[in-house]
Formats: C-alpha cells, sequence, structure tokens
C-alpha cells in the first residue's frame, strides 16, 4: 500500500502526466499546436517541507520510470473477479 499511495512528485509521477498529455493530443482532445511545459506544473519543495516536519521524508522510494513499473499505452488492466 505504501508504494500504491506515494505523495512523491517523483519521476513516475511527472511521467504520467506527461503520457496523459500525449493521449489528450493524440485523441484530439487537446489541439496538436498547444505545448505544455509539464515540469513547470510540479513544485515539490512544499511537499519535500511537510514530508521532513512530519518525519516522513524517507518514508517513501522515489519511483524511476522504466518500462517494467510503467503502464503501456493501451487501456488500463481489468482485474480478474475471484468469484466463478
Amino acid at each position: 500500500m505504501r508504494k500504491n499511495q506515494s505523495p512523491l512528485i517523483d519521476e513516475w509521477f511527472i511521467e504520467s502526466y506527461r503520457r496523459s498529455l500525449a493521449d489528450t493530443k493524440k485523441y484530439g482532445l487537446v489541439r496538436e499546436g498547444a505545448d505544455v511545459d509539464i515540469n513547470a506544473w510540479f513544485e515539490p519543495k512544499y511537499l519535500n517541507k511537510a514530508l521532513a516536519e512530519s518525519n516522513l521524508k524517507d518514508y517513501w522510494t522515489p519511483e524511476k520510470v522504466n518500462p517494467a513499473n510503467f503502464w503501456d499505452s493501451g487501456p488500463a488492466p481489468v482485474a480478474k473477479s475471484e468469484t466463478p
């Protein structure tokens, strides 16, 4: 649960927004010429200060972006039901 509920603004978090923006352009929800600097959207210093003040600075591990821990451009996987 710690990994799934991380509040960190890490590489993985920013890449998820980058990919979402790419998908919105791909599906015509945002004009192709609308360039957005995703990195300018996030300022982690306030979060980092709050985590340090709460003694939670090292509680979560920042996630790096790599194909093994990131979804592809397709739809999210559907969980299989445990009931027959």
